[in-house]
This record gives C-alpha cells, sequence and structure tokens, in this order.
C-alpha cells in the first residue's frame, strides 16, 4: 500500500469476513474467539518493525500499530491454561478523536529485578537469573528495553510442565522453542512458564507492548488489573 497509515483501512474490510467466518469480533486485527493465541503475534523478520503514525489510535498490541511482516508460532501451543484478559471498548479515547477506546484489562507481572537481559545473534534476547542460568526468552516489536525495572508483561498463557521424578519430560522441555523459532542448544531451567506480551510502562497504569516473550513462572510475581 503507499502509506502505511493506510493498513487500518485496508485490512477492514478482510477483518470483517474473519470476523463473520468465525461468529465473533474483530478489533484491529485481534478475533475475540482466539484472543488469547490472536495477542501473541510476533515480528517474523530479523529487522526491527517500525511503529506507524496513527499509533495514537491503534492500541500497541495490534500488529496494525507496525509497519512490517509477522507471524504466528500458536499451532503447536496445546494444554496450555489461558490467563483471564478482558478487551473492553469504552465509550470515548481522550487521547485522540477518536470515539471510542480499545483497552486490555489484566495483571500485569513483574519479572524478578535480580534478573537481566542480553542480546543474541539471531535477532532474539535472552533473560537470565543471578546465578547466568536462562530463565527466558524475548522478542521484540521495535526498540528494545534493556531494564528490568522498566518492563511489565500480561500472562497470556501458563504452561505447566508433566515431570518425571525430578526431570521434565524431554517434549514438554522444548516445547516453548517452536513458539519461539529458535534453535538454541541451550535448554530453560526446568519449570513452569508463562507465554506473555512484553510491557514498557508509559504512565500510571498505563503500559505499551514492546514485544512477546516466554519466561519461567518464578520470576514473576502479578499485581492487580492494569490497562494496555
Amino acid at each position: 500500500m503507499t502509506y502505511s497509515e493506510d493498513k487500518t483501512v485496508a485490512i477492514s474490510g478482510l477483518q470483517d469476513r474473519l470476523a463473520s467466518f468465525y461468529k465473533t469480533q474483530s478489533t484491529y486485527g485481534i478475533v475475540h474467539c482466539y484472543l488469547h493465541k490472536s495477542l501473541l503475534w510476533q515480528r517474523s523478520r530479523e529487522e526491527r518493525m517500525q511503529r506507524i503514525s496513527h499509533s495514537s489510535v491503534v492500541p500497541s498490541w495490534s500488529w496494525m500499530a507496525y509497519e512490517g511482516e509477522i507471524r504466528y508460532r500458536t499451532s503447536d501451543l496445546r494444554g496450555l491454561n489461558w490467563e483471564h484478559i478482558q478487551l473492553i471498548t469504552t465509550a470515548h479515547d481522550p487521547r485522540s478523536d477518536a470515539q471510542t477506546l480499545d483497552i486490555l484489562t489484566a495483571p500485569v507481572g513483574r519479572i524478578a529485578q535480580s534478573c537481566r537481559i542480553e542480546g543474541s545473534e539471531d535477532a532474539n534476547s535472552k533473560i537470565r537469573d543471578a546465578e547466568g542460568h536462562l530463565v527466558g526468552w524475548i522478542r521484540y516489536d521495535c526498540e528494545s528495553e534493556d531494564n528490568i525495572e522498566r518492563l511489565g508483561c500480561i500472562a497470556v498463557a501458563q504452561h505447566r510442565y508433566r515431570h518425571h521424578g525430578w526431570a521434565v519430560l524431554g517434549e514438554d522441555a522444548d516445547t516453548w522453542k517452536k513458539y519461539a523459532g529458535v534453535s538454541w542448544d541451550e535448554k530453560l531451567v526446568p519449570g513452569d512458564v508463562h507465554y506473555v506480551l512484553l510491557l514498557k510502562r508509559m504512565a500510571q497504569e498505563v503500559y505499551r507492548r514492546v514485544g512477546v516473550a516466554v519466561i519461567q513462572s518464578r520470576q514473576l510475581s502479578f499485581e492487580p488489573l492494569f490497562k494496555v
């Protein structure tokens, strides 16, 4: 298309057809009957996406707010516990001329302050605990934010691993890699993991999506409902 700003208009027809086919609603490309999986989109190329100028209207959790290709790697995500997330439409958006404001409400998680983020050669980032063990994976949409204190997350799903004695079964241990699309030899520390939207705090009780992540559950703590 000629202008990135036309993305919302250009895709609205397809969005309406999808909503009709699934007999559900669709908000900025997020299909309500598959809300959780729809939210777990990620950029498909190594180069970062660009946030386009209508960002004050389109929420950050929608791929329509960005210029660049996306992918879904959710077909192999089975046996997950989907978390409680609500998509709410309010009467007016005070930040723009829009007549409505679409927001996600969910508990916001905090990553343990003892963790650190490090880059990787394959356009992904790793989260390590205080001992240097791998406890998470990140794929940013646009800009990186490596300061743990500035980050939060919305838990979309939790994977409770099956254990046999003290060992995590091999098939379960690498399930997250199918979603992440990585071939790292290094494994996560055994234990339950959360699939999350990674957030950056923009104002009191208001956050913006900056990517997706898989994080060991024991490294997260959750607070009351916030808006994204």
